[in-house]
């Protein structure tokens, strides 16, 4: 058997995901380097994702979940994985390499499973650690992904959970007054400039669905740039928002 440290295991009803589990994944970090720990996995406060952190501390998201998993000999043959517009191109590089491809879908898990029920697939997932597994399950389930991932490693050895290199990415959350109309003009005519500014990479601009932000995500093989493009975007989409 395994000898397990469990973190964060007092419930209050209020501390629920604070400063814990698949979305703040500091102290799991800190927690596997002490205890020299084979792997970390975290949950959150509904159990339906599952996020990682490999053997030297370094956190393995839902996008190397899924790369990991296909390694597995269950599912070498899988011909498509279905993700979200937030995926990482490095992703999408990789299934390439591999012969295989890569469904974006809107951000949402039930998006990544309309898409797995359309296209009779097995695997699908969001970076955020929604990873569904079909037909075991018809939506994320933690438990079941963490201990289909811990299987895969004993089986294939791969410990450190690598699978392709990861594309620099930068993330910034605004807070917004009023969800403007992207498409339109000022907003449209910073987007579109601050996307001719990328080389190979990608821009995504969105609003949260459930919270007054806008998300603005750059992707690029220039880690400079991207931080560059991401916090120009931000700055000049700032004003424009919050009034």
């Amino acid at each position: 058997g395994a000898d397990l440290r469990a973190l964060h295991t007092q419930p209050d009803g209020y501390n629920i995901n604070r400063n814990c589990g698949a979305t703040h994944l500091e102290s799991l970090q800190s927690a596997v380097i002490e205890h020299n720990a084979f792997m970390g996995i975290a949950f959150d406060g509904d159990g339906d994702r599952c996020m990682g952190v490999n053997s030297s501390g370094k956190i393995v998201d839902g996008d190397a979940l899924m790369a990991l998993l296909l390694t597995h000999p269950d599912y070498t043959e899988v011909p498509t994985v279905v993700s979200t517009v937030m995926a990482n191109q490095g992703l999408e590089m990789y299934l390439a390499s591999q012969g295989k491809k890569l469904i974006r879908t809107s951000v949402g898990d039930k998006y990544v499973v309309e898409a797995l029920i359309k296209h009779a697939l097995p695997l699908g997932g969001e970076p955020s650690g929604h990873i569904i597994l079909r037909p075991f399950s018809s939506t994320g389930d933690g438990i079941l992904i963490a201990l289909k991932v811990l299987e895969t490693m004993l089986i294939t050895g791969n410990y450190s959970c690598t699978t392709f290199a990861v594309y620099p990415q930068v993330c910034i959350n605004l807070t917004v007054k009023e969800k403007k109309d992207l498409t339109q003009a000022p907003l449209a005519d910073a987007i579109s400039a601050s996307t001719s500014r990328l080389t190979t990479g990608r821009l995504l601009v969105r609003y949260s669905g459930t919270e007054p932000l806008l998300r603005i995500m750059v992707e690029d093989e220039d880690e400079a740039l991207c931080s560059s493009v991401a916090t120009t975007l931000a700055q000049q989409l700032h004003p424009l928002l919050s009034s």
